[in-house]
């Protein structure tokens, strides 16, 4: 975000706090008879005890640190208090690396916040409408072996050549950073990048293996700032979580998701982000992905790949979350090889609006017990209706509810049907051939 000049020219004050007067002096009257002493107690102290100890001085620090101490004296407060009050003292040095961590914020609070008034507006921007947004966070979902990673290399190779995938109008033309800890780059990611048309030349990878912890964090963002590029690909994105982390944890992965997107919004780079689907059913298809909720929480765009419902050979591609745009139409897609050793190359189809994600995860009708003749019984009824006429899908839709049809098996006798399919207005109308 951008941010203009207050017209004003300042900002408001708070006002200032009004200084106390000076207390008097009070001698006490001498007296001549001596006043018994007491003997003092020691003061009741309730101590930080396990994981509250790294959280209570964290907060102490960020005290000292906004009222202007520097990272010596927060760090000499910290170690008389870690031995006053903790149970057990942390590790000297532990108290050291807490010091020096607030100490690299700004004393203050001007820094972290600012007047809403003083932003400019800005529209969402893509790198390819409406599915992957630039500055943000879009993730892929698929199981294994699905075609994930030929779909993303389909796309990062339309980036580095301009030329769009007919789903989309127009593409940004730039450079890919590929981030994957499951293909080698000789013999799968170059050859499968090479298959599908792109410009090698454009394309940087991860050539030392790394997590995105700390360490991994900072080698990213000195890459995106040496070479900022149009697309990053992360495959798969909980490989690249810090040893030790769990995936599954919300804390955690937000923590993680966070730092990353930063980048994306930074450097106003689209970060492709790739997941595994998990086998139990979840209870929406964005929380479907390996993972905490987290990484769907997020993401601004969200796409699921799956074999087609009416035909195995094909993929599709579902657009489950769009935060700044109406959802895309389904993308289909067929990997196509010359051989068992070849890698596949995409054709795409064409888009079909109706399929839905919930569709494309349903599982098989022989699983869902349904019987054989479910379809033929569709088919038999679909026909009667559309020998009256052209109806409009969504009316027929309407009907096939009553009459007991899902929606899948519905498009299935529409297929069966061969009907044709138009437009009125927006509408998708049905008929007869």
């Amino acid at each position: 975000m951008k941010k203009r000049s207050n017209p004003s020219g300042h900002r408001p004050q708070l006002p200032k706090t009004t200084a106390r007067p000076a207390k008097r002096k009070v001698r006490a009257a001498k007296s001549s008879k001596a006043i018994p002493t007491r003997e003092r107690r020691p003061d009741k102290v309730l101590g930080f005890k396990g994981s509250g100890r790294n959280n209570e001085l964290t907060k102490i620090a960020g005290s000292l640190r906004f009222r202007g101490l520097a990272e010596t004296a927060i760090a000499g407060a910290l170690q008389a208090i870690n031995m006053a009050a903790c149970s057990p003292p942390l590790d000297a040095d532990d108290v050291e690396r807490i010091a020096a961590s607030v100490s690299e914020y700004e004393a203050g609070h001007e820094a972290a916040f600012g007047w809403l008034g003083d932003v400019e507006e800005d529209e969402p921007q893509f790198l390819a409408y409406p599915y992957i947004v630039k500055g943000a966070l879009t993730v892929l979902d698929g199981n294994m072996g699905q075609g994930k990673s030929t779909f993303t290399c389909a796309i990062a190779a339309a980036v580095t050549t301009g030329r769009p995938p007919p789903f989309v109008d127009v593409i940004e033309k730039g450079s890919v950073l590929f981030m994957s800890a499951e293909d080698d780059p000789s013999r799968v990611l170059k050859p499968r990048l090479m298959k599908a048309g792109a410009d090698v030349s454009k394309v940087r990878y991860q050539e030392e293996p790394f997590t995105l912890d700390e360490r991994g964090l900072t080698l990213l963002r000195l890459e995106l700032s040496a070479n900022t590029p149009a697309l990053v690909v992360i495959d798969p994105i909980i490989a690249f979580m810090k040893e030790g982390a769990d995936g599954n944890k919300a804390t955690e992965t937000m923590h993680f998701m966070v730092q990353i997107d930063q980048l994306a919004r930074e450097f106003d780079t689209a970060i492709l982000i790739v997941r595994h689907l998990r086998k139990a059913r979840a209870d929406h298809a964005m929380h479907q992905g390996i993972g905490s909720i987290s990484i769907s929480a997020r993401v601004r765009s969200g796409l699921i790949l799956a074999p087609h419902p009416d035909d195995p050979r094909l993929r599709a591609v579902a657009h489950a979350k769009s935060n700044y745009a109406e959802p895309g139409p389904t993308i289909v897609f067929e990997m196509q090889s010359t051989g068992p050793r070849s890698h596949p190359t995409v054709k795409w189809h064409r888009c079909e609006p109706e399929l839905t994600v919930g569709e494309l995860l349903a599982p098989p009708e022989a699983e869902r017990g349904r019987p054989p003749r479910e379809r033929d019984t569709a088919t038999a009824w679909l026909e009667s209706v559309l020998r009256k006429g052209p109806v409009k899908k969504k009316v027929l839709d309407g009907w096939a509810r009553e009459e007991g049809v899902s929606l899948p098996t519905l498009r299935r006798a529409g297929e069966a049907l061969g009907v044709v399919k138009s437009k009125d207005g927006k509408a998708s109308v049905w008929a007869l051939p």
